[in-house]
């Protein structure tokens, strides 16, 4: 990422400000689309952060429930019978948040309660 903006800059020379309004208005568009929905007997989420596309996955077909960390990034993983969805904190508003939507989870997943 580091070696593409320092190409933009002083290669094709746009100017920083320019790079900057539009990495903001990029990340805004997909913030802005991207949100998650926990119902009585489902989940909704992203397929992922640059996908429009939302998942449903029922909380009967979760078998499993962890955060995983990469490079200082948590992110919820639902392992369900069709594969996985991985839920970033950067969706949440806060690490409060994303931690108590993890705790929910699992509890949900652990006793098989709807809420």
């Amino acid at each position: 990422m580091k070696w593409f903006l320092c190409f933009l800059v002083k290669k094709l020379k746009i100017p920083r400000s320019i790079i900057i309004v539009g990495l903001a208005s990029l990340y805004r568009r997909f913030q802005k689309d991207l949100e998650i929905t926990i119902h009585k007997n489902h989940i909704s989420a992203p397929k992922s952060l640059v996908s429009g596309k939302m998942v449903q996955l029922n909380f009967a077909d979760i078998t499993e429930c962890y955060v995983e960390t990469f490079n200082k990034n948590k992110s919820i993983v639902l392992v369900h019978s069709k594969g996985k969805l991985s839920i970033p904190s950067m969706l949440l508003q806060s690490e409060q948040a994303f931690e108590e939507l993890s705790l929910m989870l699992s509890k949900q997943i652990e006793t098989g309660k709807t809420f």
